[in-house]
């Protein structure tokens, strides 16, 4: 699988003006990389709708689609959509389109039997923006998956999922390590955390 992505997002925060507009959607996180995995191994997505929060460069989305699912990928950047078609065209993936999203203002229809997001649990502010969504977009059943590198942030993340009705579990899964990282720590596998969320019964 080939994934566009940017080599040094240095250069792009270097052009930053408000927070807003970090790019940190510019580049392809380990976390991504997880949940991208796990999609793949997953046998209950084909013909299902599904729903990427925070898509990025849309490598977990991709892969849903190619394992059979219908994605609706957003994003609040409009240029993080632009690398998400150009990825999934790059790809082949057809099931997938690119909505453009604000958690704040959501205005995405319909309810989806599964939602997922890497490493979007960063902005504690968002929070509660984004335990609205799942609230309001989770279809009866569903399911939530997150993958996340182990940010002091989850657990009040889970904690308003929780008082918002939501039932939780976390999976650790281990993804090989950046090639291009094995000066730094040996190229080890890295470990992320896939938080399962569901609503309580």
């Amino acid at each position: 699988m080939q994934i566009i992505s940017v080599a040094d997002i240095e250069i792009l925060l270097e052009e930053v003006n408000h927070e807003d507009d970090l790019p940190f959607w510019a580049s392809l996180w380990p976390a991504a990389r997880g949940l991208a995995a796990f999609l793949w191994a997953d046998q209950h997505i084909a013909g299902i709708k599904a729903l990427e929060l925070g898509a990025g460069t849309g490598l977990p989305g991709i892969v849903a689609a190619l394992r059979g699912a219908h994605v609706v990928q957003t994003d609040f950047i409009p240029d993080a959509l632009v690398f998400c078609q150009e990825n999934a065209a790059l790809n082949g993936a057809e099931t997938i389109r690119q909505v453009l999203a604000d958690w704040r203002t959501f205005q995405v229809p319909g309810r989806f039997p599964l939602i997922f997001g890497s490493d979007i649990l960063y902005e504690p502010a968002l929070h509660v923006n984004l335990v609205e969504i799942m609230d309001k977009k989770l279809a009866p059943g569903g399911r939530i998956l997150i993958a996340d590198p182990g940010r002091k942030t989850v657990m009040q993340f889970l904690q308003l999922a929780e008082a918002a009705g939501f039932a939780w579990d976390v999976e650790e899964i281990f993804i090989p390590g950046e090639p291009a990282l094995h000066h730094v720590r040996g190229n080890k596998p890295t470990a992320i955390d896939i938080l399962k969320l569901s609503r309580l019964e």
